[in-house]
């Protein structure tokens, strides 16, 4: 008995054969955005909901107004440094989803960083974490929390401390008023 071929005129298929995901009932682009929006938007506010800031944590304490764009930016700088140190330690990032794109095999492309590189690096995360270390051990947690691990911190004003202290070693002009 012969088999029959299949009708493939009409439906746009994978090259492996398989029908494409907007005849499969699968979530198109728009959809995907639709849900992102509305869940940002409970969070930060309709306004907001589409802003690069609204994807993570501290962005979104930004956003909603509870820390001045200078903390935002020392704890986004804060952030970048620790990843630094972590790499040129050969440890993994610190960042939940982090993974080496540009990796084979598990293997980092990345070159071997200089010596003068790794000394730099790790003398400027040195200073930074004893600069940190005057704000108290609350503004220790809140800041790592919050700019490493992307988790909700409840505790603003421990959070705020910790981050005018990274302003300050990062030399990120601070307007007071604007973080009272």
């Amino acid at each position: 008995m012969a088999k029959k071929s299949k009708k493939t005129g009409t439906k746009a298929r994978f090259a492996c054969g398989k029908l494409r995901p907007s005849y499969r009932g699968g979530e198109t682009e728009a959809q995907a955005t639709a849900t992102a929006r509305a869940y940002r938007a409970r969070l930060v506010g309709d306004a907001n909901a589409m802003r690069p800031e609204a994807g993570y944590s501290l962005g979104r304490v930004y956003l909603l107004g509870q820390i001045a764009s200078p903390l935002h930016e020392a704890g986004l700088q804060y952030a970048a440094l620790v990843e630094a140190w972590q790499r040129v330690q050969g440890l993994p990032s610190p960042f939940p989803a982090a993974m080496d794109l540009s990796g084979v095999r598990g293997l980092s492309l990345y070159s071997t960083p200089s010596i003068r590189a790794v000394e730099r690096i790790t003398n400027d995360y040195m200073k930074m974490q004893t600069a940190l270390s005057d704000a108290g051990r609350n503004a220790i947690g809140a800041v790592r929390e919050v700019c490493l691990y992307d988790r909700d911190w409840r505790d603003i004003e421990s959070l705020r401390s910790g981050l005018e202290v990274l302003a300050k070693f990062f030399q990120v002009r601070v307007d007071v008023r604007a973080c009272a």
